[in-house]
């Protein structure tokens, strides 16, 4: 006898001898029928007796205790306020049926892998049962989270071919599936969430943007922008000649927003002005 769940029912039965027959079960008492519930295989004794007073018969069965299918619901799961995510059902035992209860927030609950947009963070209990009847439970926790966001730190400013850094700032973690977008920068290195590093090729305002994909749900696209400030064109002026002691100017009018460095300084009234 095979059982998966609940009782068994073993019935004994005598043959030949006379007059009515007595059913011993060891352990379970005088009848013809006993119905036990073992949590592990065990055989089971009976002894049987008529009125004649003839040998007792003794005969056994095993009761085979089936764990019935395996039934996984996988693992406990996160989803964003109005994210959409699959739940992870799964059997390695063939034939089976699924059915998720409470079915609430699943497009079908009749399936191993339903989509569950909650509302609410809520548990679900996965029941498999096999074609025999036998069945078996597993259950998964789904927990609510805010949705990502796609904010990111990026310098105001870069000169032409500086690695600037861009680090993402937001609530997203390295789950999450980041989409950046440098448009003309070369991405140097930085994977994921970053920190990065970028570099242009072109003066002028470049566009950076982000969106971050986390826990069944994209988050709005942020673009930000840094000005790329081409080198400045340095002029030293033409070369002068001077008698020794007597002053000179060397250098061009200059660009009042540049800095301006001379070396050496000997000899110079002002080495960081444009003319010295």
């Amino acid at each position: 006898t095979v059982l998966c769940m609940g009782n068994a029912i073993l019935t004994a039965q005598g043959v030949g001898g006379g007059g009515d027959y007595t059913y011993d079960w060891t352990g379970f008492g005088v009848t013809d029928t006993i119905f036990p519930a073992p949590a592990v295989s065990t055989w089971y004794y009976c002894e049987v007796t008529d009125e004649c007073g003839s040998t007792s018969a003794l005969d056994s069965v095993q009761v085979i205790v089936d764990g019935g299918p395996e039934a996984n619901a996988g693992f406990d799961i996160t989803v964003c306020i109005g994210g959409t995510i699959s739940l992870n059902g799964s059997s390695n035992t063939p034939n089976v049926t699924y059915e998720w209860d409470v079915p609430l927030y699943l497009d079908d609950p009749l399936i191993s892998n339903p989509l569950c947009t909650p509302a609410t963070a809520i548990d679900y209990q996965l029941t498999v049962t096999r074609d025999d009847g036998c069945w078996n439970i597993d259950s998964v926790s789904v927990s609510l989270s805010d949705p990502p966001t796609s904010d990111f730190n990026l310098p105001v400013q870069s000169c032409l071919g500086d690695p600037m850094i861009i680090d993402y700032t937001g609530n997203a973690d390295q789950a999450g599936t980041y989409n950046w977008d440098f448009g003309t920068g070369t991405q140097l290195n930085g994977t994921g969430s970053g920190p990065y590093s970028v570099s242009w090729g072109n003066a002028g305002i470049q566009n950076v943007t982000l969106s971050v994909y986390w826990n069944g749900c994209t988050s709005a696209p942020l673009t930000q922008q840094i000005e790329v400030l081409a080198q400045p064109i340095i002029d030293a002026g033409i070369p002068i000649s001077i008698c020794s002691g007597d002053p000179g100017v060397i250098g061009v009018a200059g660009n009042p927003a540049y800095n301006y460095a001379w070396s050496p300084i000997q000899g110079l009234d002002d080495p960081t002005s444009a003319t010295a």
